[in-house]
């Protein structure tokens, strides 16, 4: 008789074994959308606080975290140099 063998893609992870960066951000991000969707079905009336965030808004934010994140990852990078 033969001997059946495991799957090697099994759905199971070990463990000791960390999920991805990736995977986190995404279910972060999906979390945080399925948040505000709550949040619009339940206080209708009150989202007047959120007239703030706009598409510029958001791109302006996002650039703007992107060079001071930037910036500091260059002075680290100078730091260890020397």
């Amino acid at each position: 008789m033969k001997q059946l063998k495991k799957p090697v893609n099994s759905p199971k992870i070990a463990p000791g074994i960390k999920k991805c960066k990736n995977c986190r951000i995404i279910r972060t991000f999906l979390l945080a959308v399925l948040f505000v969707v709550l949040l619009g079905l339940i206080k209708s009336d009150q989202l007047h606080y959120l007239k703030i965030i706009t598409p510029t808004n958001a791109a302006i934010f996002i650039i703007g975290l992107g060079c001071i994140l930037f910036i500091f990852k260059i002075i680290k990078h100078l730091l260890e140099k020397k």
